[in-house]
């Protein structure tokens, strides 16, 4: 039941935090409380000056990010299973579209398949996956039809890790059983719900 799946960057396969932290002389390690998606907070400022920080530094702030250790492992797993996107919001800058493309190409190959967007809910449909770090994008991304999976960072406890995620995909693209899905493909498996909807929506 599974068509596409659509990954995010930053979060799930780039380590956007800890670079952003360090712009501030910051060490990740030590921001005691991480269980909100919220650096800012963290860091004790505004939003213009976290992103005219990130700005100093260009494209290669983000052409540069850290991959996880579990990065290739997690994409080339998706791969495997179904066709799979890159699915990343831009910063307000326009370069940062190209650092990422820059960093896509050293770390992932020749892959075209990338898409830029804040509104990543409008390509969400009934066997479409989502594997995202951030919980607004997941909720939005459910309410617009999709398969939304919560991806296991500091800021999202309840998320999957990798080996979760692939193999909550394996059973999602190996089941055809009709009365596991309603009529909008939506999973009604409770085993697999219980993965899949960590929102309790």
């Amino acid at each position: 039941m599974i068509t596409s799946i659509y990954i995010d960057l930053d979060g799930v396969l780039v380590d956007w935090h800890t670079a952003a932290c360090r712009l501030f002389g910051v060490d990740p390690a030590d921001i005691e409380d991480k269980s909100e998606h919220d650096i800012c907070g963290h860091l004790g400022i505004d939003e213009d000056t976290l992103w005219d920080r990130i700005d100093q530094e260009g494209e290669d702030f983000w052409a540069d990010l850290d991959s996880y250790g579990w990065a290739d492992q997690l994409w080339k797993g998706c791969c495997r299973i179904a066709p799979t996107c890159l699915l990343t919001s831009p910063s307000r800058a326009y370069f940062s579209s190209a650092g990422k493309h820059k960093w896509v190409r050293e770390h992932l190959g020749n892959t075209r398949d990338f898409i830029f967007t804040s509104n990543k809910h409008l390509l969400a449909r009934p066997g479409r996956v989502l594997i995202d770090d951030y919980r607004k994008n997941i909720q939005l991304w459910r309410q617009a039809g999709g398969i939304g999976m919560l991806f296991r960072q500091p800021w999202s406890t309840e998320g999957l890790l990798v080996g979760q995620v692939i193999d909550t995909l394996l059973f999602l693209r190996e089941s055809t059983r009709i009365d596991r899905y309603d009529e909008n493909g939506k999973v009604l498996d409770p085993t697999v719900r219980a993965r899949i909807v960590p929102l309790g929506a």
